[in-house]
């Protein structure tokens, strides 16, 4: 049996822009996103990062979305 991994799911969907955080155990960050459409079909996943700490996800996030704005800016 595979040993699970923790994932921290962003995620926005009709109601709210900002993202929120959910927490999975997965194999792999394909799994974790599955997961999460699994549980809210109308969720648009923003950002997955392995870890179980949402404080951690927020900063990989945002780290990232700063570089995507210089890259394509």
């Amino acid at each position: 049996m595979a040993q699970l991994t923790p994932f921290i799911v962003l995620f926005t969907d009709m109601t709210f822009t900002v993202p929120e955080a959910a927490f999975f155990m997965a194999d792999d960050s394909d799994h974790a996103e599955e997961q999460m459409l699994d549980e809210n079909a109308d969720a648009t996943v923003a950002w997955i990062v392995e870890t179980d700490d949402v404080d951690v996800a927020f900063a990989d996030y945002h780290r990232g979305s700063t570089a995507e704005e210089i890259a394509t800016g």
